[in-house]
């Protein structure tokens, strides 16, 4: 019951914002994570599930093969050591740009776990928490990103926070030349 009322719940919230995100991205875009719905001309790749169609560290495309970049609520389940090389791979095959979202690791209540506060424990704490999304197959060990990491990460980004009342989500927006 607490997992779907969350669910619409977030929905509600996405909905909006993938609409702001879809907006400013025009042509082909590369879904890692995906696959997102509401993308014309959209490849995903799936990097949290068991039918992986491609390694996010090694994105298996060309140098700018794509118009934009889009990683929705992915890169907090990829290890924190392979962060650089995914967002090392997501600038290499942009042309234009790109989208990332993640979850904001200062709203109190952490979104894989709905537990308050989670995002701050140890990993040993966490790896004992139980996920309200049983049917996702989600690494134990989620790292949420601070805004200065994703600052560093995708340096002359634009960062900011989305929510409706609680910024619930981080943006970050890039922009090629």
């Amino acid at each position: 019951m607490i997992r779907e009322f969350v669910s619409r719940l977030i929905a509600k919230e996405r909905i909006p914002l993938f609409e702001f995100v879809r907006r400013d991205m025009t042509g082909t875009v590369l879904d890692v994570g995906g696959p997102t719905k509401g993308f014309k001309s959209t490849i995903s790749v799936n990097v949290v599930s068991g039918d992986v169609a491609g390694d996010a560290r090694h994105l298996p495309f060309s140098d700018k093969s794509f118009d934009y970049v889009f990683s929705n609520a992915t890169l907090e389940h990829i290890p924190r050591e392979d962060w650089t090389k995914v967002a090392t791979e997501m600038k290499r095959v942009a042309r234009k740009g790109g989208v990332v979202i993640t979850p904001n690791r200062n709203f109190p209540i952490e979104p894989h776990y709905l537990v308050p506060f989670a995002q701050f424990f140890p990993r040993c704490i966490k790896r004992h928490l139980p996920h309200v999304w049983k049917d996702c197959n989600y690494n134990a060990e989620i790292e949420i990103p601070r805004r200065e990491e994703l600052l560093e990460l995708f340096p002359d980004s634009e960062v900011f926070s989305w929510g409706r009342i609680i910024p619930r989500h981080l943006v970050v927006k890039v922009r090629y030349a």
